[in-house]
């Protein structure tokens, strides 16, 4: 015979049964969980404001402001720094930073540094910057990384491609297999390699400054495609005198391609 463990009934059902009912084993469940819970208050530590620098008390280690309040401020000051003096990451030159996190000076340093930052991440920790050579272009540059000997990606690839054994070429221009090509870049003038035989731009940078070029305001006198009046430009690619133009001719050309044959 079993005795219920809360009422201390007796239980007739067989087997290993500790309760005569569900509330029974609730109430009995709930009363071990109140003796063993013990509740330890934590001590309030003194500490300063990182924004006001008043005292306030804290039980939490982590806790550095007194209020929201001034967490948003401090955050808010942290990011309007503007025009601050730093160091490039990759190359090494002085650049004024509008923003506080900024690391790199333009982004064509950030996109060299990506190719190379899985291979020097141990050698870019506590080295001082030192003057080297490059030896394709033997222009100096400032590097805190010990193997490095380009100054940039461009001069690695056409080093490597000059040292290897000539590939065969197609009357096109374009490679066989994907090789690789010399060319010269459209805006900067400067060699690049490249294994797409339409390539004419080296870089992103140069893909927009090319752009801006096109996009230059420059007042000329044109005759708009869909009315015929002459307007004044504003820039060197503006084909329409106004939007109500520039809808109409939408608009027909859609209704054109609407029609079946």
């Amino acid at each position: 015979m079993n005795i219920c463990k809360q009422c201390g009934k007796e239980i007739t059902t067989a087997g290993r049964i500790l309760f005569c009912s569900a509330e029974c084993q609730v109430i009995f469940y709930k009363k071990e969980k109140k003796s063993n819970f013990q509740y330890v208050k934590k001590e309030k530590i003194k500490k300063i404001c990182k924004c006001c620098g008043k005292d306030f008390f804290s039980g939490n280690i982590k806790q550095i402001f007194c209020e929201e309040k001034c967490a948003i401020k401090f955050h808010s000051l942290k990011r309007s720094i503007g025009n601050k003096i730093k160091r490039c990451k990759y190359c090494g030159k002085e650049f004024e930073a509008n923003h506080f996190n900024a690391k790199y000076c333009s982004p064509v340093c950030y996109q060299n540094n990506a190719h190379s930052r899985v291979y020097y991440t141990k050698y870019k920790v506590n080295n001082p910057y030192i003057i080297k050579k490059c030896l394709y272009c033997e222009k100096e540059f400032t590097t805190n990384m010990p193997a490095k000997i380009f100054c940039c990606k461009q001069c690695k690839d056409l080093h490597r491609y000059k040292n290897k054994p000539k590939k065969i070429k197609t009357l096109n221009g374009s490679s066989k297999n994907g090789h690789n090509i010399i060319k010269i870049c459209e805006v900067c003038g400067k060699e690049f390699v490249t294994k797409i035989s339409n390539q004419t731009i080296c870089s992103v940078q140069c893909r927009r400054d090319k752009k801006n070029i096109s996009r230059k305001k420059v007042k000329e006198i044109k005759n708009c495609i869909y009315c015929g009046k002459e307007f004044i430009a504003n820039r060197c690619d503006q084909i329409y005198c106004n939007k109500k133009c520039w809808y109409m001719n939408e608009k027909n050309n859609l209704e054109i391609s609407n029609i079946k044959i």
